[in-house]
């Protein structure tokens, strides 16, 4: 009775595995995105920020996102406008994986540290907030 128990369980599990699939595929492409594409010009003059930000390493392939309304990321400020309208930020530092935040956008420091290029830099929290 148990072999039959869980048998027919395997058999229920494969007849519904296709429509879970598809259930999860549609509901990861109805959720709203975190990123925005920036215009390439932009992305090289921040691909050449981060190279001046750290020296001494050889970064190659700079990943650099828009966030879009609600992205929330943690990282090292590689630079913030004067006028606090854009921050850049490296999510994953020293790997080059950047993301640009621009006003209104909400920043907190976390209290962390991270050792970069021979350097100690302070991890602060980013969040994109709705524009008015």
């Amino acid at each position: 009775m148990k072999r039959i128990a869980v048998l027919s369980g395997f058999v229920l599990c494969l007849a519904l595995w296709p429509w879970t699939l598809n259930e999860r595929v549609s509901l990861a492409a109805a959720a709203p995105s975190t990123q925005v594409k920036l215009a390439d010009n932009v992305v090289d003059e921040i691909r050449r920020l981060v190279k001046k930000f750290y020296p001494r390493l050889e970064l190659t392939g700079i990943s650099v996102q828009g966030a879009a309304e609600g992205k929330v990321s943690v990282g090292v400020v590689v630079r913030e406008a004067d006028d606090n309208s854009e921050i850049v930020l490296d999510v994953q530092p020293c790997k080059g994986h950047v993301e640009v935040f621009s006003k209104p956008y909400e920043k907190t420091d976390t209290r962390e540290t991270v050792e970069c290029d021979g350097k100690t830099f302070k991890k602060t929290r980013v969040k994109q907030k709705k524009a008015n």
